[in-house]
């Protein structure tokens, strides 16, 4: 969580990916900033900063879902060298219109 004049203005989040044991070392991440104080370096600033504590905690593997056109979340996730690793195709459904999820990954350890 980051905080600016005692405020949250970003987080991020790691949860199991599945409850399994056989997933035990893959962790789904999620980032959001405030619609405010986007584009400043604070998704990057925690997403870097869990990638660097995920081996740690015993994590080999992040996955992030994000909807198809969030382009700057995806894009997000690509400069911190994640990989395309599946589209959901109208998996969802957003403001009444089906929408993709895309899933994105990368390797932290082991």
């Amino acid at each position: 969580m980051l905080e600016d004049d005692e405020q949250v203005v970003a987080w991020l989040s790691l949860e199991d990916y599945k409850d399994r044991a056989a997933y035990s070392i893959t962790a789904e991440v999620s980032v959001y900033v405030d619609a405010a104080r986007r584009r400043r370096g604070y998704a990057r600033t925690l997403l870097d900063h869990a990638i660097a504590k995920a081996p740690p905690l015993g994590i080999e593997r992040l996955v992030a879902v994000a909807f198809g056109h969030n382009e700057p979340s995806i894009a997000l996730f690509a400069a911190a060298g994640f990989e395309h690793w599946g589209l959901l195709p109208g998996i969802t459904r957003l403001d009444g219109r089906p929408a993709d999820i895309v899933i994105l990954g990368r390797a932290v350890g082991a």
